[in-house]
């Protein structure tokens, strides 16, 4: 960590490696000197760091920074956040002597997030005029004192062109919708304009005007159709939740006045606008008491009429257009790294007045050719009376069965069929799940289900038709057994992972269930899954999680249902839980092995009421006795 030492080595070294060695040096410091700087903000800030706040906020720096700036500002934004977290909670300690944090329930609402938000935006600014200060060190500042004296400063002629030009390009992509009685509504039509006009950190946490995380502007007007409008009413105080907010509308068609967001990101009924309209004008016109209710009533239909009119006649791009293109564009990536399997999807236009967003359903299906002269398939034999309708469904029962038993994804369709204009062919078909994702039915949940896809078809539909080859040959070469008949390169794949003798020998197992295998057939297993739900209100109660669990349970063989990871809720009428599902696989009179087992109970889960789609499904089982 002697710098002078540093450079004592790199004068000594060779040319040609002095630039790289020391540059490599110096990285190697900042990064000890952060993760020391880390250690250090956590002793000061206890609270945060016992929510993960500092790990959180030192990642934000790093990735504006550096390590480097790491290093430099995160003992400030440590102090800084630990004040709100003093605020709002409460230290205790358990039975184990270990400290926790309750919510303070005296200390009123703090937003801890716009918090760390004006916190990481007074840094970006003091990091840009430091030059500029007299006192360069962030540490003598507090939040309040730095903010003050950035704001004193006088505009620099960089600052005041930059201004200028991002000012104008949100004015070009906006429209002003209302602009009277210290009422000012806009509403932007781009990300840079939405930002322009709505982020401050000292005001909103808004994530379609952020500039330090993931903005969703784009994402909620092009693809959800959403149209937003933004509002200041300088009756009501700056430090005031209600003084900057943001109206929400849906589209396209008619618009409808979904909800507003108050500046501490918190959505509230659209009926409530009419409060903080009445709050504007006790604000604007004090005087004026005697008129407060007829202004009131003024003002708000005014706004709600100029914004609903905005939107009406410029209304949002429809959803459906955006994700089709998008769906395309994932279909086309797919094929050019697929070589056995199509996908197929399909959008559904009503999905979007009836759920909120376009809902997009999907498929695939792995096609693999067999050839008679390339699997040792008897041409004649295929073509012949011994291949009927009754042989496929036989041998594809079989199939599915092995796969099941080999660990192999379970596909929802096996299927062998002939082409009767090509002699000698056989083909092998595989139907992909649908709902096997965590995304659901959107945009999001087909394109994981095609990376997913991608997978499944290099390996296990890979193991599945290895499977489906040894079981033909062994179903029609009758008494006289065929040789394996792969593809080198297939065939020296099998012998490297089993052989071919340990092969033969695990399909017969498979495919007769010897007595010795029984064994598998008793005992407790378990898997786990992820479900997506949604809550269904009746005349008299509700239905939710509790009632699946309880269905769940009811279930043929399903002993013990869990719930293995909380639920939580991702979307508007969507919740996702993880559960631990425990099981028997025999019954009186009905031996069955563990993986047909639980391919039944996946299936009758998906039937339940309330059940939207069943993911993240573990592929093994384990056995608890």
């Amino acid at each position: 960590m002697n710098f002078n030492n540093t450079w004592r080595n790199y004068v000594a070294k060779p040319t040609k490696s002095k630039g790289r060695l020391l540059g490599e040096q110096i990285i190697r410091e900042y990064k000890l000197i952060a993760e020391g700087k880390k250690d250090d903000a956590k002793k000061i800030a206890p609270i945060a760091d016992h929510f993960g706040t500092i790990d959180i906020m030192a990642q934000q720096l790093r990735n504006l920074f550096g390590d480097k700036g790491v290093g430099r500002y995160i003992m400030f934004c440590a102090r800084e956040m630990e004040e709100p977290y003093k605020r709002s909670y409460v230290a205790s300690k358990n039975r184990d002597g270990e400290v926790t944090y309750k919510v303070n329930p005296s200390a009123g609402f703090v937003s801890v997030t716009r918090i760390f938000e004006e916190i990481l935006g007074a840094v970006r600014q003091f990091h840009t005029v430091q030059n500029r200060l007299e006192q360069k060190d962030i540490n003598k500042y507090t939040l309040h004192s730095l903010r003050r004296t950035i704001d004193n400063l006088p505009e620099s002629e960089t600052a005041r062109k930059k201004r200028l030009r991002d000012k104008g390009e949100a004015e070009k992509n906006s429209e002003l919708v209302y602009n009277k009685n210290g009422i000012m509504a806009v509403r932007p039509l781009t990300t840079q304009a939405s930002c322009y006009f709505g982020h401050n950190p000292r005001l909103t946490t808004w994530c379609i005007s952020t500039k330090s995380k993931r903005n969703y502007f784009d994402e909620y007007t092009k693809e959800e159709g959403k149209a937003f409008v933004i509002v200041r009413f300088f009756g009501i105080p700056e430090d005031n939740r209600d003084h900057i907010i943001t109206m929400q509308f849906s589209g396209p068609g008619e618009p409808e006045f979904e909800m507003y967001w108050d500046a501490p990101n918190k959505a509230q009924n659209p009926d409530d606008l009419f409060d903080v309209v009445r709050q504007h004008v006790e604000g604007m016109f004090p005087d004026e008491e005697e008129s407060w209710e007829d202004l009131t009533d003024e003002l708000h239909d005014a706004l709600y009429q100029e914004a609903e009119k905005a939107v009406f006649d410029n209304p949002p791009p429809d959803p459906a257009e955006v994700i089709e293109r998008k769906c395309q564009a994932i279909e086309d990536a797919f094929s050019e790294k697929s070589e056995y399997t199509g996908l197929w999807w399909e959008i559904d236009q009503d999905s979007f007045l009836n759920q909120g967003h376009v809902a997009v359903y999907y498929g695939a299906t792995t096609e693999v050719r067999l050839t008679s002269e390339d699997h040792g398939i008897p041409e004649g034999v295929i073509t012949g009376p011994k291949i009927d309708y009754d042989f496929f469904r036989r041998v594809e029962k079989q199939w599915e069965q092995a796969c099941n038993k080999a660990g192999l994804y379970v596909f929802e369709e096996y299927q062998l069929y002939t082409i009767p204009q090509e002699p000698g062919i056989v083909m092998l078909e595989m139907k992909h799940e649908a709902d096997d994702t965590m995304g659901g039915y959107t945009l999001e949940g087909f394109e994981e289900f095609a990376d997913n896809t991608l997978e499944i078809e290099r390996e296990d539909a890979m193991q599945s038709r290895k499977l489906a080859i040894a079981i033909l040959q062994r179903e029609l070469g009758g008494e006289e057994k065929l040789e394996l008949g792969l593809p080198a390169e297939d065939e020296q794949a099998l012998d490297n992972e089993i052989g071919e003798n340990m092969f033969y020998t695990n399909l017969e197992r498979q495919l007769i269930g010897e007595e010795k295998g029984r064994t598998r057939q008793r005992g407790i297993y378990k898997f786990h899954c992820m479900i997506s739900y949604g809550i269904t209100v009746g005349a008299d109660k509700s239905r939710g999680l509790d009632d699946i669990l309880a269905d769940m349970r009811a279930l043929p063989n399903v002993t013990i249902v869990t719930v293995a990871i909380k639920n939580q809720k991702i979307a508007e009428g969507r919740y996702i839980a993880g559960l631990a599902v425990k099981f028997i696989p025999s019954t009186p009179g009905d031996m069955n092995q563990p993986e047909l087992t639980k391919a039944r109970i996946v299936k009758d889960i998906k039937r339940l009421a309330n059940v939207q789609s069943l993911f993240k499904l573990s592929a093994g089982l384990i056995r608890l006795e």
